[in-house]
Order: C-alpha cells, then structure tokens, then sequence
C-alpha cells in the first residue's frame, strides 16, 4: 500500500514538472503558473545550483529531475515487487 501511494505521488510530480516546462515557454503571468513554480521550483533549485547554464538558456534542472525520479521509482519497483 505504501508504495502504490509513493507512485501515485512521483507520477503528480512527473505531471507537474511537465507542466512547469511547458509554462516556462508560454509567456504568461497568471496565479496557475504561481502555484506551479512555488511546487516545483523548491524541488529544482538544488539541481540549477550545480547545473551550469552558460551563456546559454537552457535549464537541465527539470530533465535531471525527472531522470532521477524515474531511476527512483523503478528501482522502488524492483525492490517491493
């Protein structure tokens, strides 16, 4: 049971990282887009603190996120099943 809710909880996670990417590139200012960054941002702000951006913009944050969450959540899988 815990693990089928830990799931759930990395799948909203994955759902609002994905959201967080696509809003990044729709030029709005709205309180949607407030509540996603306050949700998200915290959980991405350790990885842009040691991604180097450049003289580029481009933020690795979200996809190293989601990398690991997904190394995360298969080898949960493995371990309980």
């Amino acid at each position: 049971m815990l693990i089928y809710i830990l799931l759930k909880i990395f799948d909203i996670l994955q759902i609002l990282i994905m959201i967080h990417i696509i809003l990044s590139w729709v030029p709005i200012n709205n309180d949607f887009k407030k509540l996603i960054d306050s949700i998200v941002n915290p959980m991405l702000k350790p990885f842009r603190a040691i991604l180097p951006i450049g003289g580029i913009y481009l933020d690795l944050a979200p996809i190293i996120f989601l990398l690991l969450l997904r190394i995360t959540i298969t080898t949960l899988i493995k371990f309980f099943y």
